[in-house]
């Protein structure tokens, strides 16, 4: 409400405001970990949410299925493709070097259902090129789908604040995001 209340306040002084949106919080299923945290199912939410995208001069998305589904109610909406500058410093830290070709997923906790259709494929993967290593980011459930691998082909790296990204994501030279259809994905 705060939030809101200050929007209002740079909209009445015709400060332009820009709202990006990351996710589709209007897809969110119930059963998302994140739900009770983003999801619109209090009027406090639902409410905040629709004022922002109604006092916004311009909304951002990360993809095109997302700004074509706001369109249909916003009237300017561009898409702007997640992405991170190579010049920050947290992403210049230099790692050992390794022998492997790590194979990232990162999954959010309680999610364990958009691995499991892919887990044949990468277990696959991992018998047919010995070098290979598993990289498991963000939820011990999938781990646990790959305890067939041997435990020196996978590692487990716990849901990391978002500053950890680059050390995360240097663990992997091919990273999957496995996501199941879904209006959210």
């Amino acid at each position: 409400p705060d939030l809101v209340e200050r929007l209002a306040l740079f909209a009445a002084k015709h400060i332009p405001i820009l709202v990006d949106l990351d996710q589709n919080f209007e897809q969110i299923p119930v059963t998302h970990p994140d739900y009770e945290e983003f999801g619109l199912g209090s009027l406090e939410q639902s409410r905040s949410y629709t004022a922002s995208l109604l006092l916004a001069n311009l909304v951002t998305v990360p993809g095109e299925s997302f700004a074509k589904h706001l369109r249909e109610t916003q009237k300017n909406v561009a898409v702007l493709p997640f992405g991170w500058l190579k010049e920050r410093e947290d992403f210049q830290n230099k790692l050992p070097k390794r022998n492997s070709t790590n194979i990232g997923i990162i999954v959010s906790p309680g999610n364990f259902e958009d691995v499991q259709k892919y887990r044949r494929i990468i277990i696959r993967t991992l018998r047919e090129f010995p070098n290979t290593r598993l990289v498991v980011c963000g939820d011990a459930i999938s781990y646990k789908l790959f305890e067939s691998i041997s435990e020196n082909r996978r590692v487990f790296i716990p849901k990391v604040p978002d500053d950890e990204l680059p050390y995360v994501l240097a663990q992997m030279d091919l990273l999957l995001v496995p996501l199941n259809t879904s209006p959210f994905h």
